[in-house]
């Protein structure tokens, strides 16, 4: 195996690891949570954290990402990035602080005025890790950046849940949140050895602002209409109805983590380092297409078959509206792979502004499922959502097609075959469902246990490259256990 392959193969293992272990401590700290807070609490954070999640386009506007893309970059860069991030977060926080009233006010709700008060200081905390955070990155030091989610996510989690066992209500959230942020960034200056100076450099911004400035813009329509959702449902709904939604999404995130946010962040890096190597780029970039598509499909179908049995035994009864929400949101985890790891490879060649306009497609087509759900509800807004997916999903295969001559014949291949196996079972279970009388929650975990068994027979008969890594993993735990 390449230097590189041995890279990618070691960085995607730890950001499993990584994900692995924040999504078990996540799913343990949500079920407290969710136990001693109400929807409406956490969907009045998340109106808050719309403004934060904002602010850190604005406070980074894409230099870091230039730090990851361009070959040869010094330390005068980086001191250079490290000062600009904290000058502009530092304007960005007192924007946020005293724009908190207006916010308050037009959800008229006096404590989203107060948590975006508290939350205010997060783009100053942030900003101290950004380029440590590209570091570590560039070198594809995914144990450091994995160590960081595992301690941040256990850290926020224990601060979050004491508070909340105080009666802190939805500050409690916001505990979390600020802990979490303080020490992922200690952990950064830990990881990367890497210790600022003051030493700034005009000619080195505007060295790295040809690409960022794309990056900018393409992350500030990505992250606006990523919280539009969000906007939409917290004023049009409510903030219970949010926090149903908010629940569900983050279940969702369970499945995205494994698939989809593993592979794109070793890729990006791993993808720049070739971009001159055309027909090796297009041989990894079809590869890591093809398993982490089928890695979102059975997880996926996993999740959406044991759906009701595991909201109701996990999270409680009052958080029974966010199954059918959840159920339709696994359809863009199927999706997902394909918009994220095209945007990576247009990224990688050094085509920010291509990613700028495959990014207003994008966003474009998300504004659909708004004026649905204006008129009929939650759970059209989320139909809508996944046929909005579906056709961006479609934008960002023939816009690799143009730019990068990956044939999009081959993609939608790809596509095809991994899902059949999970739309022919929803199809055949759903037509068998009625004639077996047996307890609705045994019968999804019946359905779940199926599906895997099926499927992984369906990876082994077509020589998947995904069986072969399931495969292989098992030996070497078996191995492992057995020592």
């Amino acid at each position: 195996m390449s230097e590189l392959g041995q890279k990618v193969r070691k960085g995607f293992i730890w950001d499993m690891a990584g994900s692995f272990f924040n999504q078990v401590s996540g799913l343990v700290i949500t079920v407290i949570l969710a136990r001693l807070l109400t929807p409406e609490e956490f969907g009045v954070v998340a109106l808050a954290m719309v403004f934060i999640s904002l602010s850190s386009v604005f406070t980074d506007v894409g230099f870091t990402q230039g730090l990851i893309q361009r070959e040869k970059i010094d330390n005068e860069h980086y001191n250079s990035i490290f000062i600009t991030n904290i000058s502009l977060s530092l304007i960005i926080s007192g924007v946020i602080y005293f724009s908190a009233d207006l916010i308050g006010g037009f959800y008229d709700s006096k404590e989203v005025t107060q948590v975006v008060k508290h939350l205010a200081v997060i783009p100053v905390i942030a900003s101290f890790g950004m380029v440590h955070r590209s570091i570590l990155v560039r070198k594809m030091r995914f144990k450091e950046l994995s160590l960081r989610t595992m301690v941040s996510s256990v850290f926020g989690g224990v601060v979050g849940i004491t508070a909340a066992f105080y009666g802190e209500g939805a500050f409690s959230l916001v505990w979390k949140q600020l802990a979490s942020e303080v020490i992922g960034v200690i952990v950064f200056w830990w990881g990367s050895k890497w210790l600022p100076n003051l030493c700034f450099s005009l000619i080195k911004l505007k060295d790295l602002f040809s690409f960022s400035q794309f990056v900018f813009f393409d992350s500030l329509l990505k992250t606006f209409f990523d919280r539009l959702d969000t906007l939409f449902i917290g004023k049009v709904f409510s903030p219970e109805i949010l926090g149903l939604f908010g629940r569900a999404k983050s279940l969702n995130l369970i499945v995205t983590s494994y698939t989809t946010n593993s592979i794109s962040k070793v890729m990006f890096p791993a993808l720049s380092s070739i971009q001159n190597e055309s027909e090796r780029f297009n041989k990894v970039f079809l590869k890591i297409t093809q398993i982490s598509s089928a890695g979102a499909v059975m997880l996926g179908g996993i999740m959406f078959f044991i759906a009701e049995p595991f909201v109701i035994i996990i999270l409680g009864e009052h958080w029974r509206g966010s199954i059918p929400i959840f159920k339709l949101l696994v359809f863009v985890t199927l999706v997902s792979p394909y918009i994220v790891i095209n945007a990576q490879a247009i990224l990688s060649k050094g085509f920010s502004k291509t990613k700028l306009h495959m990014n207003v497609v994008h966003r474009t087509l998300g504004l659909l499922p708004l004026l649905f759900g204006l008129f009929w509800g939650i759970q059209v807004f989320t139909l809508i959502l996944v046929c909005a997916k579906v056709l961006v999903m479609i934008a960002y295969i023939f816009f690799a097609n143009k730019k990068l001559g990956i044939d999009w014949r081959k993609q939608i291949k790809i596509f095809i075959l991994n899902c059949s196996p999970f739309i022919i079972l929803i199809i055949v279970f759903n037509l068998l469902t009625p004639f077996i009388s047996i307890n609705n929650l045994i019968l999804d975990v019946v359905k779940a246990s199926l599906f895997l068994v099926i499927y992984i027979l369906f990876l082994k008969q077509t020589k998947h490259e995904l069986y072969h890594i399931i495969i292989e993993y098992m030996y070497k735990l078996k191995s492992r256990l057995k020592n």
